[in-house]
């Protein structure tokens, strides 16, 4: 199976095939876990295909999605680089994932042989940073009609989304309680949200996905109609 590796492909080739000769390919079923906040990170995972969700909070019995991410993004880096080595975050799958996984002391190494390898990392954390700043802006700019559209957005923005797009038709992988999470507003108001998007004709809803129907309308009602 071809895998997408992300940020290993700006490696030698020869460090690069090195690498992921050491690495299992694994696979989780929809709803799974790939791994828990506060567990001991032993390994990095770069995802191949499908959609996992990033949850905090679990630990205090409130749970919070705050991200979603796809093909050739990083997961578990932050427990592989920091020093006390624990989760920050849980992560699951959303749909069924592939993934290549890394044991923490092959990137050790790694990085032992290429220090220059951490730009890589760097390169991750500044774009994590950058999207929860514009995250936290627009939960001060915008209304929260106009995040839970955002959202919708963001995840079609955001690489593959199931796998499953045909023409201007495309299934998300999202339960309202998680498009409620991403776009921090009540699960009454993403529902209304939703609700009205499907009388209007520009979704439909199954058990947890959101097929999209018109994204000229639901870019508009993001704010993004300057965008094509």
């Amino acid at each position: 199976m071809e895998h997408h590796l992300g940020m290993l492909e700006v490696l030698p080739p020869k460090e690069r095939d090195a690498l992921i000769a050491l690495a299992r390919s694994v696979w989780f079923p929809k709803a799974s876990y790939l791994y828990h906040e506060g567990q001991i990170g032993e390994s990095l995972y770069i995802i191949s295909s499908g959609r996992v969700g990033i949850w905090i909070g679990g630990e205090r019995g409130h749970p919070t999605l705050i991200n979603t991410l796809g093909p050739t993004e990083v997961l578990g880096e932050m427990a592989i680089l920091g020093s006390e080595r624990v989760r920050t975050a849980s992560v699951q799958a959303l749909t069924d994932v592939r993934a290549l996984q890394f044991d923490a002391r092959d990137i050790h190494q790694l990085l032992e042989r290429r220090p220059r390898a951490y730009l890589l990392f760097i390169d991750i954390l500044v774009k994590r940073v950058q999207r929860l700043t514009n995250q936290v802006g627009e939960y001060a700019d915008l209304d929260g009609q106009t995040r839970v559209y955002r959202q919708i957005c963001a995840m079609a923005d955001t690489g593959e989304t199931t796998g499953q797009t045909t023409g201007q038709t495309t299934v998300l992988p999202l339960a309202q309680h998680h498009l409620a999470s991403l776009a921090a507003v009540s699960l009454r108001l993403a529902s209304d949200v939703l609700s009205k998007a499907r009388n209007d004709g520009l979704i439909q809803t199954g058990r947890g996905e959101i097929v999209v129907l018109d994204w000229p309308t639901v870019r508009r009602r993001a704010g993004l109609h300057h965008r094509k």
